[in-house]
């Protein structure tokens, strides 16, 4: 019997550790996933796709300035977007769990990390349209 309880006992502190993990290396998909379990969240309008970026060196006048209007467009949306999750967030206050409190984190930080990642890339192909290009 002592060793049933031993058992039982190691048991349930390895689910526990189990779950710790599982809350601790959460994916952005699962985020997302969990993001809408928030009350309010299906008020905030996540971004479309974000644009394919050319190549600055081969791309002709029109098509950067199409890339850049359609970047600014997305990173208006991308802001939108973690404003209302933040906003979100804030109304629920204490109501919402740990885990639901990571996810909007997860995903906010997802967003605001992706428009800065897109806006370098961006500013390197309007250096390269620029260098290939000059007046």
């Amino acid at each position: 019997m002592k060793a049933f309880h031993m058992l039982a006992a190691a048991a349930g502190t390895f689910i526990m550790g189990i779950s710790a993990l599982a809350a601790q290396e959460m994916t952005i998909e699962g985020a997302k996933v969990l993001l809408s379990t928030v009350p309010g969240v299906s008020d905030c309008t996540a971004p479309q796709a974000a644009p394919v970026i050319p190549d600055g060196s081969t791309v002709t006048e029109q098509g950067i300035k199409d890339a850049i209007g359609a970047f600014q467009t997305y990173m208006a949306d991308s802001e939108s977007y973690r404003i209302c999750l933040d906003a979100v967030a804030s109304d629920a206050g204490d109501s919402l769990t740990d885990q639901q409190n990571q996810a909007v984190t997860m995903v906010y930080d997802d967003n605001a990390a992706g428009v800065e990642a897109l806006g370098a890339d961006m500013n390197a192909q309007i250096r390269a349209y620029n260098a290939a290009n000059p007046e």
